[in-house]
């Protein structure tokens, strides 16, 4: 939240600093100002009108002391409130205060938070819950990585929820772009494996109409064979999916007995049949559907709150993709906000996604993703392995030749037409 003591203290401190008309409009939306000569500045230069909207914008945090220790990477469809904002958490450790969750990510779009970060498992200062203390389940849950989204060996944490080891090395922000139809961040994390080195590239692709999807590629590189599981914490209800599940209706099996892996109960089960596969849930009267290009993957819909006696974590679903005896590994997915259910009207509008394939090929050091659009359109999307700025690509992809600079090249055709 905006509405922290933290930020009443920064808004001022940063308006005292540059005067950003636009930290004042902040402030204007807290409803309260620091009691500090910094506060009391905000508090009549508010009073005089000077108040402007904040200029949100796509923004690159550089982490640590130098700026050398990875980064958040924040993407942002537009100023307006309620649009669409992808975080990458490419950063280090945190002090002492982090999980071990790296290149993990997050996603708010109309005004919610859509993939979701779970944060400490404590009931601030209520005192009927352990006096306001943090909870037993913030180092058995929140700080194990399955609570997170990112990538998950062997169900053992990051770093085996080691500090030190966790401090001694972070992320590395490859790429980001904040700007244009095709805006994306890419990082890449070595160490928090033995032996394991992956990367994420995140990109935001605008539709014209209507909210951007978010596509996301994880690939792996592993010398030995391990089981990789993908999370995605998600708010909202499951409508529809076109997997064939495997349901625990009388019985609800605990995933795993460590590692945050005792917390999940498992609904059900699924195949990627032939490596595709999506799920559709609700929140706020948007749908959103998930879809899954991961080749070999199987799926696992579940929930938090098993071994949790005291009530002590929300319960929240999660769609997990698994891969099983894998080296080298890639995950593809796709999320796509659509339509709207108005509950005032009982009408609904475009429920069903309008996106009717997810695949993915390799070809010339790049692995090119295709989206499949309802009539006929596609978007080819071109993730080079070299990230070097403005470096000249060229690959063909059936027949097709593609050329873009820089790592990620966005291209738009229909199929019936052939351009």
């Amino acid at each position: 939240s905006l509405k922290t003591e933290e930020l009443y203290q920064g808004v001022a401190i940063g308006y005292a600093a540059s005067a950003d008309a636009g930290l004042l409009g902040i402030a204007q939306w807290q409803g309260k100002v620091a009691l500090s000569p910094q506060g009391f500045a905000v508090a009549r230069d508010l009073a005089a009108g000077k108040a402007k909207p904040f200029a949100s914008a796509s923004t690159l945090l550089r982490d640590g002391p130098e700026g050398k220790d990875g980064a958040l990477a924040i993407l942002r469809s537009g100023p307006e409130e309620k649009a669409q904002v992808v975080v990458a958490k490419n950063t280090a450790q945190g002090m002492g205060h982090g999980h071990f969750d790296k290149l993990n990510w997050l996603l708010y779009d109309n005004g919610n938070a859509i993939v979701t970060d779970y944060g400490a498992a404590r009931f601030l200062n209520i005192e009927a819950k352990d006096g306001g203390r943090y909870l037993p389940e913030n180092d058995s849950w929140a700080q194990q990585t399955i609570a997170h989204n990112t990538l998950v060996v062997n169900e053992t944490s990051h770093f085996e929820t080691k500090l030190k080891p966790a401090e001694a090395v972070s992320p590395t922000q490859l790429a980001f772009k904040g700007e244009g139809a095709a805006r994306w961040s890419i990082g890449e994390m070595a160490g928090a494996y033995p032996g394991v080195t992956f990367r994420r590239a995140l990109v935001q692709l605008d539709m014209g109409k209507g909210a951007p999807l978010v596509l996301d590629l994880l690939t792996v590189k592993n010398a030995g064979k391990a089981t990789y599981d993908l999370p995605l914490h998600f708010a909202g209800h499951i409508i529809d999916t076109d997997l064939k599940l495997a349901s625990n209706v009388a019985t609800r099996p605990v995933l795993g007995k460590a590692n945050g892996y005792q917390h999940l109960w498992v609904d059900a089960t699924a195949p990627l049949t032939n490596g595709q596969g999506r799920v559709t849930w609700i929140n706020d009267g948007r749908f959103y559907t998930y879809r899954m290009a991961t080749a070999g993957a199987q799926v696992i819909l579940a929930e938090s709150g098993a071994n949790d006696p005291r009530f002590n974590l929300r319960r929240e679903p999660v769609v997990i993709q698994r891969l099983a005896g894998a080296g080298d590994a890639a995950f593809l997915s796709l999320i796509e906000p659509h339509g709207r259910y108005d509950a005032a009207t009982e009408t609904t509008t475009n429920s069903r996604s309008a996106v009717t394939g997810l695949s993915m090929s390799e070809a010339g050091g790049a692995r090119i993703a295709t989206i499949a659009l309802a009539g006929g359109k596609q978007i080819l999307l071109a993730i080079a392995a070299d990230t070097t700025a403005d470096k000249a690509h060229s690959v063909t992809v059936n027949g097709r030749k593609l050329e873009w600079r820089g790592p990620v090249g966005r291209f738009d055709s229909d199929e019936r037409t052939g351009k």
